[in-house]
């Protein structure tokens, strides 16, 4: 598989905002396609990978609580119905650009009393260019997300993107009455999109390793070569 960029940096941090970008049925909908969901027996996974599920079979809708107490629902899986269902409902929303090419994971998360996103920044070597979030209601208390010290108040259905989330702060604060569901996804680029930047990068070495041979096979003789 293609490797992720090292400067995705080179596009400008964005923040998109689209105010109600889903209805209050739709997102009570999605809320109860996570109701529904019955919890994944979780085990370590042996390869360092994280928390992975018991029976191989339940991959596909991987539902579990973390170690801060939020309650994840994995729905980014070909053969997740609820991926398919709310896809079609995210996907009018979505930037269109190369920072938004793949979808690399999308979970629906619940913050229940005291449960919170402490303050981060994504791993950089995951091939993640840009991540967003729908909030899925707005009855409860505490909860405000913050992306470089931009505060955002729930409002039922509004979704927020941004790119470049190795370099960008974001915190979920901790909620105090209520209950908060928000979904979230990360993207990628392409893997078309890699190995076209890939091959560009090898015809860019292989250019500037021919123009150092051809200085080199040009280049003025010395004095000493001349008295020699």
């Amino acid at each position: 598989m293609p490797q992720p960029l090292e400067d995705q940096g080179q596009i400008p941090n964005s923040l998109f905002l689209y105010e109600e970008a889903l209805t209050p049925d739709d997102c009570k909908l999605i809320i109860a396609r996570f109701e529904r969901t019955p919890f994944t027996e979780m085990t370590e996974g042996e390869h360092g990978e994280g928390l992975v599920a018991v029976n191989e079979e339940e991959e596909y809708r991987v539902k579990y609580i973390d170690s801060l107490g939020n309650i994840n629902y994995n729905i980014s899986h070909s053969n997740n119905e609820d991926f398919d269902y709310i896809m079609d409902k995210v996907d009018p929303f979505l930037p269109k650009n190369d920072q938004f090419g793949s979808i690399n994971f999308a979970s629906i998360t619940k913050y229940p009393v005291n449960a919170f996103m402490p303050p981060h920044k994504d791993e950089a070597d995951l091939n993640r260019t840009a991540t967003a979030l729908i909030l899925l209601n707005d009855d409860f208390e505490g909860g405000q997300i913050i992306i470089d010290g931009h505060i955002i108040y729930p409002r039922t259905g509004s979704f927020y993107a941004f790119n470049n989330p190795t370099e960008r702060w974001y915190t979920v604060n901790p909620v105090f009455k209520g209950e908060s569901y928000v979904l979230v996804i990360l993207f990628g680029y392409t893997d078309d999109y890699l190995e076209d930047e890939q091959e560009l990068r090898e015809q860019e070495s292989q250019e500037e390793e021919v123009t150092e041979q051809f200085k080199t096979l040009h280049l003025p003789k010395t004095q000493e070569s001349d008295a020699d």
